[in-house]
C-alpha cells in the first residue's frame, strides 16, 4: 500500500478533520528513516480505522518541510483537526510510538482485561467492587477459571456459610491440568481447615494448640502469623495430621502468589525448616 502524499491540503489537512493523520517526514538517504518507515506502516495498517499515515519525502517537498521547521529526520507529526497535535523526532521503537499515540488517540490503547481490573481492585482492598466485576465476567463466561479462583479466594473468607460453599463450588472442577489448579487447591484446603468439624477431630498432641492457632490466624487473614505457627509445627512435629502444616504453608504461598512480600519473606524459613 502506498502512503506517499499527493496533495498536502487534501491528504493531510482536510483528512485530519475526519481522522488523525500521522505524517512521516523522511528521505531515501536517511538510514533511520528507512528503519522507522516499516514500523509506521505496520501501525497504520493495524489501526487503519483510527488513523492514516502519509509519508512526505523532504527531498521532493522541501517547501513543506521548511514550512514546518523540519531540521532533522525522521520527524513524525500527528495532525488532528487540521493542525499539528504532537510530534517526535528519531527512530523510536514500535512500543514507544504506540504509547505516544495513545496519549492523543485513547481508543488505540488496548482494552484492559476485566480480570486484571478485578486483581487491581483486590490489591486496593476493594473487595465489593471486585466481586461485582468477577460476577459480571462469570455471567458472560461461566468457564473463566481465573475469575472463578479470584472470586473463590474472596468468598472462602466470607462469614456467610452459603458464600463459603459457593467458593468451594467455584473451584470444584478445576483440576491438575489447569493453570489455576494450585490456587484452586488452596481454596479447597482453606475451606476444609475452616470447618469446626475438622478442627474438633484433630488429634490431641503437644502441637495441636499451635496448629489451631495457625488456623485461627489464617481465618483472620494474618498470613505471616499463620505461617509462623505452621512452620513451628513443622519444626516440632512435621508428621502431625499427615504433614498438614507443610501443605498449608504451600497453599498460603500459592494463595498469595510467589511475588507477594509475605511469600518472599517466609519461603526461605519454610525451606530451611523442612531441611533441618
Amino acid at each position: 500500500m502506498s502512503y506517499e502524499m499527493n496533495d498536502f491540503q487534501t491528504d493531510v489537512l482536510e483528512r485530519s478533520l475526519q481522522k488523525p493523520v500521522l505524517v512521516d517526514f523522511w528521505a531515501e538517504w536517511c538510514a533511520p528513516c528507512r528503519q522507522l518507515g516499516p514500523i509506521l506502516e505496520k501501525i497504520a495498517e493495524e489501526h487503519k480505522d483510527q488513523l492514516e499515515l502519509v509519508k512526505i519525502d523532504t527531498e521532493k517537498f522541501p517547501e513543506i518541510a521548511g514550512h514546518f521547521g523540519i531540521r532533522s529526520i525522521p520527524n513524525v507529526k500527528l495532525f488532528m483537526n487540521g493542525q499539528v497535535h504532537d510530534e517526535f523526532s528519531g527512530a523510536l521503537p514500535e512500543e514507544a510510538i504506540m504509547q505516544w499515540l495513545e496519549k492523543s488517540i485513547p481508543e488505540l490503547a488496548p482494552e484492559e482485561n476485566p480480570v486484571d481490573q478485578a486483581r487491581m481492585l483486590l490489591a486496593s482492598n476493594k473487595n465489593a467492587e471486585a466481586i461485582l466485576t468477577l460476577t459480571r465476567i462469570l455471567k458472560e463466561d461461566s468457564e473463566n477459571q481465573e475469575a472463578k479462583v479470584l472470586l473463590a479466594q474472596i468468598e472462602i473468607y466470607s462469614d456467610d456459610p452459603v458464600e463459603q460453599q459457593h467458593a468451594l463450588e467455584l473451584v470444584k472442577e478445576i483440576r491438575a491440568d489447569s493453570d489455576f489448579f494450585q490456587q484452586a487447591d488452596s481454596v479447597r484446603l482453606f475451606g476444609k481447615l475452616f470447618q469446626a468439624e475438622y478442627q474438633d477431630k484433630l488429634m490431641e498432641n503437644e502441637v495441636r494448640p499451635v496448629f489451631l492457632k495457625g488456623i485461627q490466624e489464617l481465618q483472620h487473614r494474618n498470613f505471616a502469623e499463620a505461617l509462623e505457627k505452621f512452620i513451628e509445627v513443622i519444626r516440632l512435629n512435621r508428621a502431625y495430621d499427615d504433614d498438614a502444616s507443610r501443605k498449608i504453608c504451600i497453599a498460603i504461598f500459592k494463595y498469595l502468589t510467589e511475588s507477594h512480600e509475605i511469600t518472599r519473606q517466609y519461603r526461605p524459613l519454610f525451606s530451611r525448616t523442612l531441611n533441618a
